[in-house]
């Protein structure tokens, strides 16, 4: 038995318990050592808490998920929304589970904001508090193998201070917080264990057993766990389907892949339930495409690539290495995988973990051994062309960005340098032991960051711009009514929705509403629904039908972020201030433009009676949606003249969002595209139609009821041949020109569209 125990190191039982009392110490070195090098990389003592470390792009979606945590807007473990958002609609993320995988930084930020009110500072200190919760779990991971309190703290610091976590920064919020995985990473060890988790043996067979140290552990980490990043869950339930298979052949029992099944129920089983409430909402309301959609070769583009691994961070301080870096980044597919830095000490650690597991591997008999696996797991798993392309292929595409399995690889990483120093640390005097640690981490923290990492490199003007930001939203807010609606351009969708609009950053809209306590703001709408529809709808109108219809619907005013056009705004600012006879409010920066329409507003709705206002404002809000799907392209425009194209079929599906029968004007025009006469049937649910083109345009008009909240499809089609054009690749066969759609009001009729 001795003998047995002494080859298999890793089933030595170890008993959980929390830190004695002499280990506060090596806790309190180990805040104070994270605190002052914090201090040194970030210098975040030279900046002011309350503008965030990071303004700009995603960062600013989790400050707008805080804000309304912190303003009490919504509660934990429910889903992010807001009244102040996607006005007049309001504002819910069920469509864009992006928060579902966040619950424990919310409770963090929860908890930190009982100290501090400003939102931006709650957030700012979220970021640092991670480098210590991170520190902290991997020194109670490494101690569970009894290695000196020195030696955890050192390589705890480092792996808390990896590239990654800098570069996740507060655009990755919640990737930040990955403080679970070296726990995680213990219990993974433990399916190798002599005695199974959750069992125990009894009159020669295994019985369930979750009473024990283990089982217990295993449970509340995991249940925990699953309450950070999603990825970080599924590459744990792909690592412990590895171990479990690994464990079952090396101890030849079944009940040890048994125990990978159960671990990633645990998992499976709170993820779900975290993302209840966004799978209800997809069952009432139908899944919605266009949010979030992601495709297979996304899986291609965000994996991982092994020499990122190795190769030295971004922008190193050795000029010599920062340049080899920088030429490797010019290859293709350079990306967010670029954050998969392990430093010196960890491609150490990696390189030691693969020759040992190809070459001198004892069928896992040693921890290495485990560590080595899992790693090669980990590459050919999320490596470009890897397994995870194909379980994007054939299981799901949600998931993309496998080079996030890299900081897995960088807690196996560190295992084996921290068990060889502390097994040969008693061979060297203490003042040398000290010494070698000390050089150990400065060596590993200049390697690992970076003057980059600092939140004073763009301190100042970061700062001015959010001033700026600032000033000018508060200006906006003395001049509107509290509560009041304003509207937003350029029109866009939110999440993820700026591409193609000109120098707009991602979420910069987003910055209305984080200034504002008093105002109702239109950005925010997820794509794909009704909300953004509406919202689209009025920014593509001309500014006369806007102004009128911005009225009926009681907006205040119109914000404007000139970055979102080609010409700066200058040619939408003009008109408003011609149909508004008054210039607007600039931004410090000259970035953003205020426009005041309550002056109008109030002259459109004088004379209207109650009833009159409360109709049209229906109207407004809840005009007839337009889908055309099939074979209908998009829609393509000139000065007077709109068209889309179609096949050989295509349907227009017409919905009223209202709770009032609605009839519906619609009128098309139909243009002799073809050479040779041709005819297109239209079909509705009680009408069929057939209209014949020749030589000249044809028009068709017809007039449909939709029911409160129905919807109808209408189908359109022509067997006339393809028109041949080389240059097109769609197929094109006929063309609906200037559709419009009006609906009845006490007689007259309103043009929606």
């Amino acid at each position: 038995m001795k003998q047995m125990a002494k080859k298999d190191v890793s089933i030595q039982i170890r008993t959980i318990v929390l830190p004695k009392m002499n280990s506060w110490l090596a806790y309190l070195t180990a805040t104070i050592l994270t605190l002052v090098l914090l201090l040194g990389v970030t210098r975040f003592y030279a900046v002011d808490l309350a503008i965030p470390f990071d303004y700009f792009g995603d960062s600013l979606f989790y400050m707008v998920v805080i804000k309304g945590l912190v303003n009490n807007e919504w509660s934990l473990f429910s889903v992010p929304q807001s009244t102040h958002l996607g006005a007049p609609f309001g504002f819910t993320l069920h469509d864009a589970p992006h928060t579902g995988d966040s619950s424990l930084m919310f409770l963090i930020v929860k908890g930190i904001s009982f100290f501090f009110k400003d939102y931006f500072k709650v957030y700012n200190c979220y970021f640092l508090f991670t480098f210590f919760l991170t520190t902290y779990s991997s020194i109670y991971a490494f101690r569970y193998y009894r290695v000196s309190y020195k030696i955890a703290v050192v390589f705890s610091i480092l792996y808390s201070f990896l590239p990654y976590h800098f570069m996740r920064f507060l655009g990755h919020g919640n990737l930040s917080l990955y403080a679970l995985i070296p726990l995680i990473v213990l219990i993974l060890l433990w399916i190798w264990s002599r005695r199974p988790i959750f069992f125990r043996r009894a009159d020669g067979k295994y019985i369930l057993d979750v009473k024990n140290h283990k089982s217990i552990f295993a449970i509340v980490v995991l249940t925990i766990a699953s309450m950070t990043n999603i990825y970080y869950n599924l590459f744990f339930c792909f690592f412990a389907l590895m171990a479990g298979i690994s464990a079952g052949i090396y101890r030849k029992s079944f009940r040890h892949l048994q125990v990978s099944f159960i671990l990633i129920a645990i998992v499976g089983s709170t993820v779900l339930l975290n993302y209840a409430p966004y799978i209800k909402y997809r069952i009432d309301q139908g899944t919605n495409i266009e949010a979030l959609n992601r495709s297979i070769m996304e899986a291609e583009v965000f994996s991982l690539k092994i020499a990122q691994l190795f190769l030295p961070v971004d922008d190193h301080r050795v000029s010599l290495l920062a340049k080899i870096k920088n030429e490797y980044n010019t290859n293709p597919l350079i990306n967010e995988n670029s954050y998969a830095v392990l430093g010196i000490f960890g491609s150490m650690g990696l390189s030691f973990l693969l020759i040992n597991f190809l070459f001198l591997r004892r069928r896992h008999k040693t921890i290495h051994d485990k560590l080595g696996l899992l790693t090669i797991c980990a590459i050919l798993f999320a490596t470009i062309g890897g397994f995870s392309s194909l379980f994007a292929l054939l299981v799901i595409s949600t998931f993309r960005c496998y080079n996030r399995i890299s900081i897995f690889i960088g807690f196996f990483s560190f295992m084996p340098l921290v068990l060889a120093l502390n097994k040969y640390q008693k061979k060297i005097p203490i003042l040398a032991n000290y010494a070698v640690l000390a050089a150990v981490l400065l060596i590993g923290i200049f390697d690992q960051t970076t003057p980059n990492f600092e939140f004073t490199r763009d301190y100042p003007a970061r700062k001015e711009e959010f001033i700026s930001d600032r000033q000018f939203i508060k200006e906006i807010e003395k001049a509107a009514p509290k509560n009041a609606l304003i509207f937003q351009f350029p029109a866009i969708g939110f999440p993820e929705t700026t591409a193609d609009v000109y120098n707009l950053v991602e979420y910069n809209l987003a910055k209305g509403y984080l200034h504002s306590d008093t105002l109702n703001w239109t950005y925010g709408s997820v794509s794909g629904r009704f909300p953004l529809f509406w919202y689209k709808s009025m920014a593509e109108s001309a500014v006369a039908p806007l102004l009128y219809n911005l009225s009926i619907a009681e907006f205040a005013g119109i914000y404007i972020d000139r970055d979102g056009f080609s010409d700066n705004a200058e040619k939408l600012e003009l008109e408003l201030s011609q149909h508004l006879s008054k210039q607007p409010l600039i931004s410090m920066n000259k970035k953003l433009s205020y426009f005041d329409m309550t002056a109008y507003r109030d002259g459109v709705l004088q004379g209207l009676s109650k009833e009159k206002i409360s109709k049209l404002r229906e109207l407004t809000l809840y005009p007839t949606q337009e889908i055309w799907e099939g074979d209908f392209s998009t829609l393509e425009k000139l000065v007077k003249e709109s068209w889309r194209w179609c096949g050989k079929s295509g349907r227009l599906t017409l919905v009223n969002h209202s709770n009032h029968t609605r009839t519906q004007r619609l009128y098309m025009e139909f243009p002799p595209v073809q050479p040779d006469p041709f005819e297109i049937v239209i079909q509705g649910k009680d009408f069929l139609n057939k209209v014949q083109v020749s030589d000249r345009l044809e028009t068709y008009e017809r007039t449909v009821t939709l029911g409160p909240k129905e919807k109808i499809v209408i189908e359109f089609t022509s067997h006339a041949p393809p028109l041949d054009i080389p240059t097109e690749p769609r197929s094109l066969v006929f063309a609906v020109f200037n559709f419009s759609d009006s609906v009845a009001l006490s007689g007259d009729h309103m043009t929606v569209r």
